[in-house]
């Protein structure tokens, strides 16, 4: 339970919106997801329930992704909700897992790897 609620605070540190959601099987989720330190988002309009390791929160492809949806989300208790595509979160997971496979390989920065790659080979992230 002391990891979730370090989740929780470090979710409101962000700024991010956590939703209180009343499912049985959800929350069942929810306690894996806090047992394997995963941090649960809902994604899109089916809110897809996804579990986030809490090591990918510090890519630069989630904040990214967090700073362009930041004015939606707010603090409170559950999954983080975001509005955007399933296909842009899955690919910006993809992304996340390729930097941190990079930075195991070869060892280095994978923040700076992608933000040599640039935000533009995810259509949806591209500046507005």
């Amino acid at each position: 339970m002391a990891v979730l609620r370090k989740v929780q605070l470090l979710a409101i540190e962000v700024g991010l919106k956590i939703v209180k959601d009343g499912d049985a099987k959800r929350r069942m989720q929810l306690r894996k997801f806090e047992l394997q330190r995963r941090v649960p988002f809902c994604v899109g309009e089916e809110e897809k329930l996804y579990g986030v390791p809490v090591e990918y929160l510090s890519s630069i492809w989630m904040k990214a992704l967090l700073s362009r949806y930041e004015e939606e989300i707010q603090p409170a208790e559950g999954p983080v909700r975001l509005s955007c595509t399933e296909e842009m979160f899955d690919a910006v997971l993809d992304r996340v897992k390729n930097e941190r496979r990079s930075r195991g390989a070869a060892g280095e920065d994978g923040d700076r790897g992608a933000a040599n790659l640039g935000f533009g080979c995810i259509p949806s992230l591209r500046a507005e």
